[in-house]
C-alpha cells in the first residue's frame, strides 16, 4: 500500500516538473519528506482498531461506564457499610490502579483503552475527596452520603467538586482525551449549583425558583463556553459542553415555564428553534438532536395533553410535517440555485 502510494506520488511530481510547476529539486525534496513521513508513521506500528462504531469500542465504551457507574451511582448501596479508612483505601487504590493500567495500554499503542481508563479514573475521584474528608472528621456529621452527590444540592459539595475539577484539569491536560470534558462539564454544573447554595446561605434542598433561575444561567454560560471552544478549534472538547449545557437548558427552561399561559408554548418553541438555527451555524449535531428531541416532546404534549388524541391534529400534524419535507426539497431544486446565482451576479453586487 505504501509501495503504490509512493509511485501516484512520483507520477504526479514528475508531472508537475514537467509543467514547469515544481523544480526538480523540490520535487526530490517532498519525495523525501513523504518517505521520512511514511517511515514514522509505519514505525508506530499501531495495533487498535481503527475509532467507530464496531464491536471493540462498543466494548471499551460498555466496559469503561460500567466501572464509572459501580463506583458513582450504584456506590451509596452498600458504601456506607464499610469503614472509613477501608473507603479512602478502596477508592485511592481503584483510581491508581485504573490510571497505572490506562497509561501502560496508551504507552503500548492502545490509545483510547488507555485514555478511557484514565477517564474513569477520573470520574471517582470526588468519591476519594468525599472519603478523604471522613476520614479527617471534616464531613458534616448528618444523613447526606455519596451517593446523594448526584441528586442533592448541598454547599458541602464545593471542596469535592472544586478539587475534582482541578484534578480533571490536570488529566486533560496531559492525555489531550476530550471525553473528560463530559465530567468537568457535569461537575461545572453541579458546583454552580452547590456554590449558590452555600452563598445565599440556604441549607434546605428545594427545587424553587431560585435554584432554576440559576440553573438557566449556568446552562447558558456553558453553551456560551463550548462556542467559545469551538471557534477556537477544539470542537472535540466543546462537544460535552454542548451536550450537557443544552440539556439542562431545555430541561430549566421546561421547569421555569408556566403551563397554564400560551407564553409557555410561544417562549419553548422559540428555544427551539434557536437551537436548530444554532446547531446549523456552528454545525453540531448534538444541538440538531437535542432541539429535535425537545420538538418530538412538545408534539407528544400537544397531542395527548392538549388535544387528547384528536384525529384532526393527528392528520394535521402529518401534513405539515410532510410539506416541511416538500417544501425543502424544493427549496434545493429550484430556490437554491436562483438565489445563489442571484447573489453572486457580479451586476448585484454593490460597488465598495
Amino acid at each position: 500500500m505504501i509501495h503504490n502510494q509512493e509511485f501516484n506520488m512520483n507520477e504526479k511530481l514528475t508531472s508537475w516538473v514537467e509543467n514547469n510547476l515544481i523544480l526538480d529539486d523540490q520535487k526530490q525534496n517532498i519525495m523525501s519528506f513523504e518517505q521520512n513521513l511514511a517511515k514514522e508513521q509505519s514505525s508506530e506500528n499501531p495495533i487498535e482498531s481503527k475509532r467507530g462504531l464496531n464491536l471493540i469500542y462498543i466494548a471499551y465504551y460498555v466496559g469503561g461506564f460500567m466501572v464509572l457507574l459501580a463506583y458513582t451511582t450504584f456506590m451509596s448501596i452498600s458504601w456506607d457499610q464499610m469503614a472509613v479508612w477501608l473507603q479512602t483505601a478502596v477508592s485511592l487504590g481503584t483510581i491508581i490502579i485504573l490510571w497505572l493500567t490506562g497509561h501502560f495500554l496508551d504507552k503500548n499503542q492502545f490509545h483510547f483503552a488507555g485514555r478511557l481508563l484514565v477517564f474513569v479514573g477520573t470520574g471517582i475521584t470526588p468519591l476519594l475527596f468525599y472519603s478523604i474528608q471522613n476520614l479527617i472528621g471534616i464531613w458534616p456529621d448528618f444523613d447526606f452520603i455519596y451517593g446523594d452527590f448526584y441528586r442533592v444540592i448541598l454547599p458541602n459539595w464545593v471542596i469535592i467538586e472544586v478539587l475534582s475539577l482541578l484534578t480533571a484539569w490536570f488529566v486533560i491536560r496531559k492525555t489531550k482525551f476530550p471525553l473528560i470534558t463530559l465530567l468537568i462539564s457535569i461537575w461545572m454544573l453541579f458546583l454552580g449549583m452547590d456554590f449558590g447554595r452555600w452563598l445565599f446561605d440556604l441549607d434546605a434542598w428545594q427545587w424553587g425558583n431560585g435554584e432554576l433561575e440559576l440553573s438557566l444561567t449556568l446552562a447558558l454560560g456553558m453553551i456560551g463556553l463550548a462556542i467559545f471552544l469551538q471557534r477556537r478549534d477544539l470542537k472535540s472538547y466543546s462537544f460535552w459542553f454542548h451536550l450537557v449545557g443544552s440539556i439542562s437548558l431545555v430541561c430549566t427552561v421546561v421547569a421555569l415555564l408556566d403551563w397554564e399561559t400560551i407564553w409557555a408554548d410561544i417562549i419553548y418553541v422559540s428555544l427551539i428553534i434557536v437551537l436548530l438555527i444554532l446547531s446549523v451555524w456552528l454545525q453540531q449535531r448534538v444541538l440538531l438532536v437535542i432541539s429535535s428531541i425537545s420538538l418530538y416532546s412538545y408534539l407528544c404534549y400537544l397531542a395527548f395533553d392538549i388535544f387528547d388524541g384528536e384525529l384532526s391534529f393527528l392528520f394535521a400534524m402529518a401534513f405539515l410535517g410532510l410539506m416541511i419535507v416538500i417544501t425543502a426539497v424544493g427549496y434545493q431544486k429550484y430556490v437554491k440555485q436562483w438565489l445563489e446565482s442571484k447573489l453572486l451576479d457580479p451586476k448585484n453586487i454593490a460597488p465598495m
